[in-house]
């Protein structure tokens, strides 16, 4: 067992922004107590360990017992920092200043709508400032990230004492010993784009597929799963979104249309689409070689250059209350891809940027219909509509605040929030509805481009 050697302390100022009661066996509050503090500590310590799927006792039922043939095999995580029978608490926690919250002043309801409510007795002064001294006993096992992450957690969300029901407790720390990302401490993070910045950041990846129908104002999210490269049973991620093809194609019976972006564009998602006759509008990079209906092979950007845009149509686009008119050109070129039988298009148009918008399908079209030929663009524009949708649930539901650390967790909760999201958008009254989430989602789509389009949709 390591022999104690005391080492210089972390201090730690703490700002009181409400009362911090650590009162005595006679309930007064004259001074700021170290027992009161480090019950306090303890309470959040567990409620991290518990959060992170590990076991903590409860000291209220009896704390564990130190044995010298387990050692610390037999005790909590919890209990190897504050000590239990046996083995002795790894810090000496000092407080230097802080006058206590004094007494304590009674306050009743007139009406508390509880016979025998006795009300509630609050502090009469704030607690003045003080310093947490923080003496390691024993270095070597001392968790000194563990309780500035567990400092970081009750200013930021919780609150520092006791009666923190009544609202004390509310303090600001400064000075917190440095730590760990709490990243160090998730499960199966992994490199993921940042759609809003283009970086790559740590995270996880989500699969989404949310469903439109056909010229009407029904959006409902159907699946989404979080996934990670780091998660042993990870293959690809062609392979995950193969997956959610074929879980909504079941129960679909193959119908709806798959509006992609760029990024389908690969032979692993193609192919697959196709040997499943599934019908698709994917934005091209251009890159994709092709053979166009001379039989010459080229590029998708090279056969796009060649189409002839022939027909015109003009569409308004609201942004800041104003109004931009795009004059559009657009036409369409029989492809197939190499070593492929299957005849697809290749829709062009000019007019939304410098660069020419090239959308891959294997819809049926008549080229010499502008009618026919136009509604594969609204197809992939009403998918800027879907991305609204998942843009919404993220922020509506706080996606990404999330307070779990098992991947098995964080993919459950990400369940549950696709489970609430399709309910809103599916059971709730019609006209409840369209005021939740419909109306807002399809006020932003008319922002981003006035169409009356379909990007996943069922026929």
């Amino acid at each position: 067992m390591e022999p104690p050697r005391q080492t210089p302390s972390s201090d730690i100022q703490c700002e009181p922004l409400t009362p911090v009661w650590t009162g005595d066996a006679s309930s007064q509050g004259g001074r700021t107590r170290e027992t009161g503090l480090i019950g306090s500590l303890r309470w959040w310590y567990e409620a991290i360990l518990r959060g992170c799927g590990f076991y903590a006792c409860d000291p209220s039922s009896g704390t564990c017992v130190y044995e010298d043939d387990r050692r610390l095999a037999g005790i909590c995580l919890a209990c190897q920092l504050f000590g239990c029978t046996g083995y002795s608490r790894r810090f000496r926690l000092e407080v230097e200043g802080g006058g206590g919250a004094g007494e304590l002043l009674p306050i009743r309801l007139k009406n508390p709508g509880v016979a025998n409510h006795r009300g509630w007795r609050v502090p009469k002064f704030l607690t003045k400032p003080f310093i947490l001294k923080i003496l390691p006993l024993y270095p070597k096992s001392m968790d000194t990230e563990g309780l500035s992450l567990t400092l970081g957690l009750i200013e930021r969300f919780g609150a520092f004492g006791a009666k923190t029901s009544h609202g004390q407790g509310a303090v600001r720390f400064e000075n917190l010993p440095a730590r760990r990302s709490i990243a160090e401490w998730i499960d199966c993070l992994a490199k993921a784009h940042d759609g809003s910045t283009g970086e790559l950041h740590q995270g996880y990846w989500l699969c989404d597929v949310t469903a439109a129908e056909v010229n009407g104002s029904e959006i409902v999210p159907l699946y989404q799963k979080l996934y990670s490269a780091e998660a042993k049973d990870f293959r690809s991620e062609n392979d995950e979104v193969l997956a959610a093809v074929d879980l909504i194609r079941s129960h679909t019976q193959g119908r709806g249309i798959w509006a992609i972006d760029r990024g389908g564009d690969r032979k692993k998602l193609l192919e697959p689409l196709l040997d499943r006759a599934q019908c698709f509008v994917i934005r091209s990079t251009g890159k994709r070689s092709i053979i166009d209906r001379r039989n010459l092979c080229g590029t998708v950007g090279e056969v796009a250059g060649r189409c002839r845009l022939q027909y015109k149509t003009r569409i308004v686009k609201i942004q800041d209350g104003r109004e931009k008119v795009y004059e559009l050109r657009y036409g369409a070129e029989p492809i197939q891809l190499p070593g492929r039988s299957e005849k697809l298009w290749l829709v062009a148009i000019a007019g939304f940027g410098e660069e020419v918008m090239m959308l891959l399908t294997n819809l049926k079209i008549a080229v010499r219909d502008s009618q026919s030929l136009w509604w594969i663009v609204p197809i992939y524009l009403t998918r800027w509509k879907i991305e609204e949708t998942f843009r919404f649930v993220k922020q509506s539901y706080n996606l990404e605040d999330i307070r779990v650390m098992k991947y098995q967790r964080l993919q459950n909760l990400v369940i549950l929030v696709t489970a609430a999201a399709y309910f809103a958008a599916t059971f709730l009254g019609q006209q409840m509805k369209l005021r939740i989430l419909c109306e807002k989602l399809l006020v932003r789509a008319c922002q981003v481009f006035c169409v009356n389009a379909i990007s996943v949709g069922f026929r």
